[in-house]
């Protein structure tokens, strides 16, 4: 194959891949909070109140943590397995919220905020494999334009989905309704559906990742 046209092939599956891994996580991250408080109100003994908020700190102090130990890493582990991991972990999170609990959703927090790392220095680390000097900011800006249209896909899902409503409020007892004024409420079988949808996402990514073509 031909430098050009490897070069191209490298960017468009780069951008592809990281299009549908950004579908996946970005509209978790926007609906993270609701649904883990519509878990809670299910049942108070699974998940903590505002988990949605403790979780997001834990992952950015994982994320910063694993900045001390992932490029170490890196030098023993090729950039396209990282991402491949990388990418995994971000499936492992959104699977997470098929059974919420303390224990999975704040581990599944850990493995993303490792995987926000991995998956950016192995990112940028791939880029410039497949890359020239002269090259490489021309093909980083056809990636993000390619990844960015995630923006257009995730923000219809959340438009819609924040625009309807699983349950009525006035449907459910007093103790159901208790500290949900303030929140969408997703019920379980609406959570498990979008969440399917998330994960499939990332899941395509992951595999999209794995077929990177690799001239060592």
């Amino acid at each position: 194959m031909r430098d050009s046209a490897y070069e191209h092939l490298c960017t468009l599956l780069v951008g592809v891949a990281t299009l549908f891994r950004f579908i996946g996580y970005d509209i978790s991250t926007f609906i993270v909070e609701s649904v883990v408080h519509s878990a809670h109100v299910r049942d108070p003994s699974a998940i903590i109140n505002h988990a949605g908020y403790y979780g997001q700190a834990v992952k950015e102090i994982a994320s910063i943590l694993s900045t001390f130990f992932v490029p170490i890493g890196l030098n023993y582990l090729k950039a396209k397995w990282a991402l491949v991991i990388g990418t995994g972990a971000f499936a492992f999170y959104v699977g997470s919220f098929f059974w919420i609990n303390n224990y999975l959703y704040f581990i599944a927090n850990i493995a993303l905020g490792i995987a926000f790392t991995l998956n950016y220095t192995a990112f940028s680390t791939y880029q410039m494999q497949f890359s020239t000097r002269k090259t490489l900011a021309r093909n980083s800006g056809r990636v993000w334009s390619i990844s960015c249209l995630s923006l257009l896909f995730g923000g219809s899902l959340y438009i819609y989905v924040t625009s309807t409503q699983a349950l009525s409020i006035d449907g459910m007892s007093g103790n159901e309704t208790s500290g949900i004024e303030h929140y969408r409420y997703y019920s379980q079988e609406e959570t498990r559906t979008l969440c399917s949808f998330l994960f499939a996402s990332c899941i395509i990514s992951t595999v999209i990742h794995a077929f990177f073509p690799d001239r060592e």
